[in-house]
């Protein structure tokens, strides 16, 4: 068997991409659509940034829990392909 490589001439995907004021508190970020969890990331410790990929187009409920029980959840943020 030979190894294949798949190229996309465009993009079929999007991501959220953001900035948490916490990171020393390890928090974990959900893309959640209605009600189903659709993508998962830990924050980089050191920048605090994150980001959710390969997200089909739409909106989500973007939600941000830590270690110390603290979360948040902000809805409506649009996701377009690219």
């Amino acid at each position: 068997m030979k190894p294949v490589i798949r190229l996309i001439a465009q993009a079929e995907s999007g991501a959220i991409t953001g900035l948490v004021s916490n990171p020393q508190d390890n928090p974990t970020v959900y893309a959640i659509a209605e009600s189903d969890t659709v993508a998962s990331s830990f924050v980089d410790v050191e920048s605090g940034t994150f980001t959710l990929g390969f997200l089909p187009e739409g909106t989500y409920t973007v939600a941000v829990s830590d270690t110390t029980g603290k979360s948040i959840t902000n809805p409506g943020i649009s996701v377009n392909i690219g």
